[in-house]
């Protein structure tokens, strides 16, 4: 992973999310393109690659917005949010859960853009919030912290 091009990728996408806000405040489909594409590519993931990018894993919970996939191994599964969307409420984590506990997936991420959260899945004796492995907010915190908590889920890191 290249820390120059995830901090870039960073630096270009909290312009958009300052500039062009009401955009994402309800348009879920452009967080998706214009935010998160971006920075998973920055993190290594080729997302025209259905070999490491599915776009919609349907199962019988739903369909998660992208799972990352190594050496055909599900490893992550990721709910996108509009950014009116609190990644930390208990809907939206459920629902993300129950996406990747229906696959056998260990890890999820949920981001609205501004906000990436990552999650255990699944963990015997805790619930939802103890879960929560670390919270990152790519407008409110220092870039550094940003490019660390991301980076986890950059090709070369995710396993």
């Amino acid at each position: 992973m290249d820390k120059d091009k995830l901090m870039k990728a960073i630096e270009v996408t909290s312009k958009r999310l300052t500039d062009y806000n009401d955009i994402y405040l309800n348009n879920e489909p452009a967080v998706r393109s214009q935010i998160i594409d971006p920075i998973l590519t920055s993190l290594g993931w080729n997302i025209e690659d259905p070999s490491e990018v599915m776009p919609e894993d349907k199962n019988e919970e739903g369909s998660a917005d992208y799972c990352l996939i190594n050496n055909k191994e599900k490893l992550l599964f990721i709910e996108a949010k509009n950014l009116s969307q609190d990644v930390e409420a208990y809907k939206n984590i459920s629902q993300l859960a129950k996406y990747a506990v229906s696959k056998g997936v260990e890890f999820g991420l949920l981001s609205n853009g501004k906000k990436w959260l990552l999650l255990r899945t699944y963990e015997k004796n805790t619930n939802l919030a103890d879960r929560k492995l670390w919270v990152v907010d790519i407008l409110d915190e220092e870039i550094e912290k940003v490019v660390l908590r991301l980076k986890n889920i950059s090709k070369e890191n995710i396993n």
